[in-house]
């Protein structure tokens, strides 16, 4: 029977595991694909998981752009920009629920309230002050320019997945060296050309 997050989490503190349910998750799946042993639902879930990211991307990218039609810039819009993230966070959470019921048939898991209400809330927290201050960067010198440069957050996470995680070994780590070089590269050309 499939454990929970918080289950396995629970496993983790008692083995004296520094790593996340998400780390631990992977660990297999990456070894397996290095393998050349991944089967077609791990194949399934990595295009998922791929796709997700695309998403993601595509969306994450513009989600400033509206703020360029507003009369207010910059910090102004925090308030409204709050609210939408509101709402669409309870229609998402609702549409889940909704495919869960109808589609397969199962109900809405536990939120564990009392193990994530802390975990939750930082990053609740450090998500908005990094937002926060994404919108005076875009507010203040583009969304060009601005944006590209907020999101250089993708080397800090890297990091955190490298040294805290564990998550990559070998040679991933220097294949990601060499991307964050081309995307420091870019951040250092973004930077000359908004001083030109």
């Amino acid at each position: 029977e499939p454990t929970t997050p918080c289950e396995d989490g629970h496993e983790a503190q008692k083995e004296g595991v520094h790593r996340s349910w998400v780390s631990a998750k992977l660990e297999p799946l990456v070894r397996a694909a290095s393998s050349g042993l991944v089967g077609k639902a791990s194949r399934k879930s990595i295009a998922v998981g791929v796709g997700a990211a695309l998403f993601n991307g595509l969306w994450g990218g513009a989600n400033l752009v509206p703020s360029h039609f507003s009369p207010y810039k910059g910090v102004h819009f925090q308030i409204s920009f709050g609210v939408g993230a509101l709402i669409a966070n309870v229609v998402v959470l609702v549409l889940y629920a909704l495919v869960l019921r109808c589609w397969w048939g199962r109900p809405m898991p536990s939120f564990h309230l009392r193990t994530m209400a802390v975990p939750g809330f930082v990053s609740g927290m450090l998500w908005c002050a990094g937002n926060f201050c994404a919108l005076y960067a875009v507010s203040t010198i583009g969304q060009g320019i601005g944006y590209s440069l907020v999101q250089c957050n993708g080397i800090v996470s890297g990091l955190w997945g490298i040294l805290y995680y564990g998550e990559l070994r070998g040679r991933p780590i220097a294949l990601w060296c060499v991307a964050c070089m081309f995307c420091c590269m870019g951040v250092l050309g973004l930077a000359a050309e908004r001083a030109a």
